[in-house]
């Protein structure tokens, strides 16, 4: 089967062993470089310009940096640890920018913008080696794909640490492949600093560097030595192990509180895990799937070259299986799938290349499947979001109207959703040392600055570990509880619940229900207050924010 898929691409492109640097299908390797370096700068503009889309989840990273350059340490609510985040590097890095001066939600922004340029530079180096003077022209398709990757733009300004976390991955393959065992190591350290599953990606190639590491003794057996061991295990288990003991001792458990709160581990057949893989892939046009016939030439490959494919493809498994495990998770679950993007693009690019594969004449053949690739891999069927933060659309949007100054405006602005502006009505009208009880604890938390008792549980260990319960609410009787809702009815099924329940309602009375100015976010937020305080309280319906011709002026740039 995978001698008839190789002629059949023969066939097709006409490949045949390229010598002599003056091919037509070959460029000098400073002009490859340049070309890709020049795809990175311009990427930069071009994610500003297609999205400015920051989200919710990273406003809980930010509340805990702001905390942090307080002196208050690494806490939501002051003197309450609780590990409510889930990107120890990314707080840290963001700490340091802030510490410095720089905004944290403007430092998110940029640093997942650097971070997609930085893959498309790595991507775009990844198969290249310094002794090649000659590159071939087919290995521009993968910087192509990164630049024009609808989740990798997506991602890279909702102000998380998703693009970077791809990136340390791609970092530490890189250097795996190489044998550069060292560098590898400590960037897979970064890695499990980075997100609580990334320790499990470094045990995924152990397998790979005990082959090498056999191999190198076969070789050279009077050479036999545990330096390499050493130099790929040692930078990795010291860092993580002191890391590990600094998260117990500080908040007194092995995982972030978030891992408790939001996974349902290993229960993924009564989960919507495989139908949003399987989402996730018509999203991205079926190109993830156009990876996988390589692996059908595989046997055809020199060592090196299986070795390299067998890594790259072993990780995107890994992220894979890891995202269907887990099961069930609150947000949009398409980020957890970001990481394996990179190496489904280097399976793709090592696909059109084709074992030694080069091309004389039909020049047609292949420049019309390239245009293809990128033009599904362009094209966003869904990304679990509003239509309009699809990149194709965006894109279009942009060159309709060409205003760079806007876009620039916009993106250094501060948000103006509809839990941003919710969070600083908090903020101006409730009492400053009010308890508050929520169930959105990004924009809201961010800018209320209230101390809040998060109903969702991922900054409060007695929900995370034991659930949410209407009877633990009244036991822990907030001040105010402000719950997220649409039509008048809480979207969460258990607060909708409480919200009915008779023992809640006899203590707590709907003061506020807070609504966007404009007719395009059709949510709402609803304030309740304890009777006792507010005995002879009216609800009033308020509406905050831009208005509707505002908000158009917003999002058409």
């Amino acid at each position: 089967m995978s001698l008839g898929f190789a002629k059949a691409l023969r066939m097709l492109f006409v490949i045949h062993d390229v010598c002599g640097s003056n091919h037509p299908c070959m460029i000098p390797r400073l002009t490859y470089i340049s070309i890709v370096v020049a795809l990175a700068v311009v990427l930069v503009p071009y994610s500003i310009v297609t999205f400015n889309h920051i989200g919710e989840d990273c406003f809980i990273s930010f509340r805990y940096v702001e905390h942090f350059i307080e002196g208050e340490g690494l806490v939501y609510n002051s003197g309450d640890r609780v590990e409510g985040y889930s990107n120890f590097l990314w707080v840290m890095l963001l700490a340091l920018l802030r510490f410095v001066g720089f905004g944290v939600i403007n430092s998110s922004k940029v640093l997942g913008v650097l971070a997609n340029a930085l893959i498309l530079i790595v991507v775009g180096l990844f198969f290249t080696e310094r002794k090649h003077k000659d590159i071939p022209i087919v290995y521009l398709m993968a910087p192509l794909l990164v630049f024009f990757n609808p989740m990798l733009h997506y991602n890279s300004d909702r102000g998380l640490e998703t693009c970077l976390y791809a990136l340390l991955i791609l970092v530490a393959v890189y250097y795996f492949v190489r044998r550069r065992y060292m560098a590898s190591s400590f960037a897979f350290a970064a890695v499990a600093l980075t997100r609580p599953e990334g320790f499990l990606y470094f045990w995924v190639l152990v397998p790979f560097f005990l082959i090498d590491y056999n191999a190198m003794l076969k070789r050279t057996p009077e050479r036999q030595t545990i330096a390499p061991m050493l130099r790929f295990f040692l930078p990795y288990a010291v860092i993580f192990s002191v890391y590990i003991l600094w998260r117990l001792s500080y908040y007194g458990y092995p995982f972030p509180n978030t891992v408790y709160a939001k996974t349902t581990p290993l229960y993924f057949w009564q989960q919507p895990s495989i139908a949003m893989l399987w989402q996730f892939i018509k999203s991205c046009s079926f190109v993830p799937l156009l990876a996988l016939p390589v692996f059908l030439t595989i046997g055809q490959k020199s060592a090196e070259r299986r070795r390299t494919l067998l890594v790259l493809g072993a990780i995107a498994a890994a992220v894979t299986l890891y995202t269907l495990a887990i099961g069930d998770i609150f947000g949009a679950p398409f980020r957890h799938y970001v990481p394996m993007i990179p190496f489904v693009i280097l399976l793709i690019q090592e696909l059109l290349r084709s074992a030694k594969e080069q091309l004389v004449g039909r020049w047609g053949a292949i420049g019309l499947v390239c245009l293809v690739i990128l033009g599904m891999n362009f094209y966003t069927y869904k990304n679990l979001d509003a239509p309009r933060t699809r990149l194709h659309v965006r894109t279009w949007e942009f060159l309709a109207s060409w205003d760079f100054g806007a876009r620039l405006k916009w993106y250094l602005e501060p948000p103006v959703f509809l839990g941003a502006d919710v969070g600083r009505w908090i903020h101006e009208y409730l009492p400053a040392d009010a308890l508050l009880a929520a169930d959105q604890m990004g924009q809201l938390g961010y800018y209320s600055r209230h101390h809040i008792i998060d109903l969702i549980g991922l900054m409060d260990v007695e929900i995370a570990h034991r659930d949410y319960s209407t009877e633990l609410l009244l036991r822990r009787n907030p001040d105010y509880v402000v719950l997220y809702a649409q039509n008048g009815v809480p979207l969460i099924g258990q607060l909708a619940a409480t919200a009915r329940d008779d023992r809640f309602r006899e203590r707590y009375v709907r003061l506020y229900v807070l609504k966007a100015n404009h007719p395009y976010d059709i949510n709402e937020y609803q304030v309740f207050g304890r009777r006792t305080n507010h005995p002879d309280a009216q609800e009033k319906m308020l509406r905050i924010g831009l208005n509707a011709e505002a908000w158009n002026a917003r999002w058409r740039v």
